[in-house]
């Protein structure tokens, strides 16, 4: 219908770079703090103090390149070291607000050499970057400007902070550009300090530091007490969040399981004193996980306590702060707690390492009454737990101690397990399966492998005669042999050149066992490779028994390939034909939002899906890229969500191979779609004038097909307004609310007033209906019996969601609804005034199946009068009881 209108081709140059390196307070990771200050070892050297022209010293910096005795990075002499930007130096303005701060002190190095150096120097691992530069980089000072040039410097990761006096603050680079901007905030220093009942400071305790009030609470920093119970958190100011939502408070707390949780609360910003944490009385526990036998499991395992039920008191903060957790590490028996409250009950959680799924929680653990005691407790493996247990050994019989191996079970056929595990020191393994699942069904077997070895793979197949539940399977001393090639060769595009990281898959035509048996091809899970920059790959394995097979090849920017013909002995050569990509850039409204026009693009080839790709607004233009397309002919159609009528459509677009430059149309970067698209915004408000708060329903809009019949679409109400953008010049449209009467209207472009006057619910006595159907749950109905001049019911997409909704037939001004209470009387929301029918829907009472539906009388309602208008419903109890027939005979 509109397929004249005009149509451009998306053209995205979505303009590279332009990301900001957020280096402080507005790290996406938990930045790491430094246990003691910056400035106990920041050492000013005369040839790495650079000053501005306007601090009266020279500009052009370092004439060193040597490093001092605290490893501070040297002045690199070869420009093209490292980060173009930092090579050529940097240009450093630093802030307090928006005011220029003379005089401050400027420390940048690499953020990797700064990180070693803190290892050397025993730092804690969290220590914060910002305060690494400031004990190990190179150190300038700001000219009255507040500015200063760093002179070149081999810098990869630039690391950047600033102080002066009781200021600090990190540097914002953006990528690819010279110019650094640090803000100075007011320093803290938070100290917090562990002490026993008696005032005995708590060596190691565990400490965390998070901030609440949110949906959940955040983990600023963590981390166990030194040996005089003391934790300093310097530069604490770039460890709370950037947003500070209203209700929010941090607190200190120890992870000590016990009935109290130990916290403390501190403002911003953080005290300068030290804040007090006193535990409670402690003992050590020893935990060890045993299975069914009494042996216990050495594969790696997560484990939690936490007071049991009825132990705990919240104190305002989520109960899992009060819990502890620890790692067994690989081939260990027991980890240990060393500290958890007395006396009190522990919940004990298992979780296995290598597979997240297998988690269980273990008995009730009683801790010692005795401060400062030791004692042992074992948790054992559920009854469902499967472990499989061998020894692997290499072709010279020798054990693959500490190797990473591939795991994988079949079941019936399918593989149902993959797991990488770490060998034990003496080359054994547990492998942990829930074989009690419906998918474990004979015959199963065990595939190993040792993917490490790329040139030399080995591996093994292991039959298992069965899975018992809750049993541990020995299978021995299992060697691995070389597997022999089943497939090797060379992966090119349509150029033929080599195509590198390419995947090649085996797969296999099984037959799967079980419920619902079926024969499909499936991925060798074991049998796969990547090919390198020549483009080659091999496969290895046992191709014995596998049927027929074929090999997938796939590349990001390909055309998949299958290939059904191949010989591990000789090489096969794969083409992958290069997809091509779509630009398009038009002219649009520079109101429109962005994902509001849509291209849907349908391919001449039916064997390739269409698709529908977002148009994106950069200013006055849309734009977009869609790439991963088989080179071909396309249609392509200009939609606008919400509209099944194209705004324009061009036919016979030819894609060709290759990503860049990607294909442009002419006959789509000409639209202009600026004077074509039109923006409705409608307001709802009561009477008096004044806005609804937040309105449910929609605004329906009514347009005309191509055969005259109506087409309806739907916008949702957001707060107090709803949006159309269409391409009509005028709109009729219907404005419905939950409990106001339908608007109609017609409406030019721009903002339109619709008044939405509440309406009384229509009340309805209904004698007698509660005593004849019990407890029966009853949904009493009130519809409309004339015309509404709206659809039955209407499925539309949000315009800048994308969202699907529906509109039922009640939204839709034609019915409402209310449950029967235990009195006679309902009160249903309505749309309008009007005779209606009233119908009982009763329930079954076991709440199996659908309600049988009776009318039961008819009713004319006003409900827009000064009061609630009341109506009786005569209930005829032979209807009712028919209902019930009907409900009885359906549950026999």
């Amino acid at each position: 219908m509109r397929a004249s209108r005009l149509l451009a081709a998306l053209a995205v140059a979505l303009a590279a770079g332009g990301a900001w390196m957020l280096l402080a307070e507005h790290e996406t990771e938990t930045p790491r703090p430094i246990h003691s200050p910056a400035t106990d070892d920041v050492t000013e050297l005369d040839d790495l103090v650079v000053r501005t022209a306007g601090a009266g010293s020279d500009a052009d910096g370092s004439d060193g390149g040597e490093r001092d005795e605290f490893g501070r990075v040297e002045v690199a002499d070869d420009a093209d070291a490292g980060d173009d930007a930092a090579a050529e130096g940097l240009e450093v303005l630093v802030l307090d607000g928006e005011v220029p701060v003379p005089d401050a002190e400027v420390f940048w190095g690499d953020e990797n050499e700064l990180e070693r150096r803190g290892r050397e120097a025993d730092l804690s691992r969290r220590t914060h970057d910002g305060a690494l530069a400031a004990r190990f980089g190179a150190r300038a000072v700001t000219g009255s400007d507040g500015r200063v040039s760093l002179p070149p410097v081999a810098m990869r990761e630039p690391e950047l902070a600033a102080r002066k006096g009781e200021l600090f603050g990190v540097g914002e680079r953006r990528r690819g550009s010279r110019d650094v901007v640090i803000r100075l905030q007011r320093d803290e220093t938070l100290t917090i300090d562990v002490v026993r009942p008696d005032g005995e400071p708590l060596a190691g305790a565990p400490v965390a530091v998070v901030q609440s009030g949110g949906r959940r609470p955040d983990f600023l920093w963590s981390e166990a007490a030194d040996e005089r119970g003391r934790i300093v958190i310097e530069h604490f100011q770039l460890y709370r969040n950037d947003s500070r939502r209203g209700g929010e408070r941090t607190s200190a707390l120890l992870r000590i399981p016990g009935p109290v949780m130990v916290a403390k609360d501190f403002p911003d910003p953080a005290p300068a004193e030290p804040l007090i944490l006193e535990a409670p009385a402690t003992t050590s526990l020893t935990v060890s996980v045993v299975d069914a036998q009494g042996l216990p499991v050495r594969a790696p395992l997560a484990i939690s306590l936490t007071p049991a039920e009825g132990e705990r008191e919240q104190a305002g903060l989520a109960s899992w702060f009060t819990s502890a957790s620890e790692t067994k590490d690989s081939g260990d028996t027991e980890v240990l707690f060393p500290f958890v409250a007395t006396a009190t009950r522990l919940s004990p959680r298992v979780r296995f390492v290598d597979d997240r799924d297998h988690a269980w929680t273990g008995v009730e653990i009683t801790t010692p009454r005795t401060p400062d005691s030791e004692a042992q407790v074992e948790v054992a493996t559920p009854d469902w737990l499967t472990l499989l247990e061998g020894r692997l050994l290499d072709a010279d019989e020798a054990p693959l101690s500490r190797q990473t191996i591939d795991f994988i079970v079949r079941a019936g056929n399918r593989p149902v397990e993959r797991e990488r595990l770490r060998t034990f020191d003496d080359g054994i393994f547990e492998l942990a399966l829930r074989a009690d699942r419906p998918e474990f069904v004979a015959p199963y077997e065990l595939e190993v492998r040792d993917e490490v070895r790329d040139d030399d793979p080995q591996g093994v197949d292991v039959g298992l005669a069965g899975l018992p539940p809750g049993d541990r399977v020995r299978l021995g001393d299992l060697m691995l042999r070389v597997l022999p090639p089943i497939a090797r060769g060379l992966v090119v595009d349509d150029l033929g050149e080599p195509i590198r990281g390419a995947d090649v898959q085996l797969e296999a035509f099984r037959t799967l066992a079980g419920e619902g048996a079926e024969t499909r091809w499936l991925d060798e899970n074991q049998v796969d490779d990547r090919t390198d920059d020549e483009g080659r790959f091999a496969l290895h394995g046992d191709r014995s028994g596998l049927g027929r097979v074929r090999l997938r090849v796939a590349r990001r920017g390909h055309e998949s390939v299958y290939v059904e013909s191949f010989d591990g002995q000789r090489d096969v050569r794969v083409m992958l034909q290069r997809h091509g990509a779509l630009m398009t850039r038009f002219t649009v409204p520079e109101w429109l939002p962005d994902e509001v026009l849509q291209l849907r693009i349908t391919s001449r080839d039916p064997e390739v899906q269409p698709r529908q790709e977002d148009v994106d607004r950069r200013g006055n233009f849309g734009v977009a890229m869609v790439d991963e397309m088989r080179p071909g002919l396309y249609d392509v159609a200009l939609l606008l969500r919400g509209f099944d009528d194209p705004v324009a459509e061009v036919g016979s677009v030819s894609v060709m191979p290759g990503i860049r430059p990607p294909t442009r149309d002419p006959r789509l970067d000409a639209i202009d779609l600026a004077n074509t698209l039109f923006r409705y915004r409608f307001e709802g408000v009561r009477q008096d004038g004044s806005t609804h708060s937040d309105l449910s329903g929609a605004v329906v809009a009514k347009l005309p097909g191509p055969d005259g019949s109506p087409q309806w679409t739907a916008f949702s109400w957001r707060g107090n307004s709803a949006e159309i953008i269409t391409f009509e010049r005028n709109l009729e449209v219907f404005a419905l609310s939950d409990g106001r009467p339908p608007q109609r209207l017609l409406a030019v472009p721009g903002t339109t007033q619709v008044v939405l006057p509440d309406l009384h619910p229509a009340e309805l006595l209904l004698p007698g209906l509660r005593e004849l159907v019990g407890g029966r749950r009853v949904r009493v109905s009130m519809v409309f019996q004339g015309d509404t001049g709206l659809p039955s019911s209407l499925r539309a997409y949000d315009q800048r969601s994308g969202r699907s909704f529906t509109l039922s037939r009640a939204m839709l001004s034609k019915s409402g609804g209310a449950w029967l209470g235990d009195d006679p009387l309902v009160r249903v929301p309505l749309h309008r005034n009007g005779r209606f029918d009233v119908v009982a829907r009763i329930y079954p009472e076991n709440g199996r199946g659908g309600p049988e539906s009776r009318k039961v009388g008819e009713v004319d309602v006003i409900l827009d009068g000064v009061a609630p208008q009341r109506d009786t419903v005569p209930i005829d109890p032979a209807v009712v009881r028919d209902a019930l027939q009907a409900l009885d005979t359906r549950g026999r």
